[in-house]
């Protein structure tokens, strides 16, 4: 998805002007805002978009505690069957991840209930190396 695509969904969206890097993010707050339609939102919490180059490339949704899949277990089964996902989840703390071929698949408790990030692992290489190499070609500070 692109940041244009996401104006045309969402036309009062603040989203700001990428950095030097080419890299933006943008939050969703469906109950705090009033512009956004709360119905097409429900039971999300929370959204936040990062994106590089003008293109989505990470997409975290946080659940809120009417969501049917409270715990870490019954979201990751859950999202498994749905998605007809292999399962081939680890875990890492309280965190599930599942490593895709150009993207990470993480389960995530947050405020007592689940998240779900994607990230395109790729792009987040890409900015990695653009901060990287701005580092070095700038002077050292004594």
């Amino acid at each position: 998805m692109t940041i244009d695509e996401v104006r045309e969904r969402l036309p009062k969206a603040q989203i700001r002007h990428a950095d030097e890097f080419g890299f933006t993010t943008f939050n969703i707050f469906p109950d705090y805002e009033t512009a956004i339609d709360k119905k097409a939102f429900e039971n999300v919490r929370s959204i936040t978009l990062e994106f590089l180059d003008g293109r989505a490339t990470m997409v975290w949704i946080g659940y809120d505690k009417s969501f049917k899949w409270q715990t870490v277990d019954e979201f990751t089964s859950a999202i498994t069957a749905a998605l007809k996902l292999p399962d081939a989840w680890r875990s890492k703390f309280r965190t599930r991840v599942m490593d895709c071929t150009d993207f990470t698949l993480s389960v995530i408790p947050v405020a007592e209930s689940p998240s779900l990030k994607i990230t395109d692992e790729a792009a987040r290489e890409l900015l990695e190396k653009r901060k990287a190499a701005k580092e070095e070609t700038q002077p050292s500070q004594p």
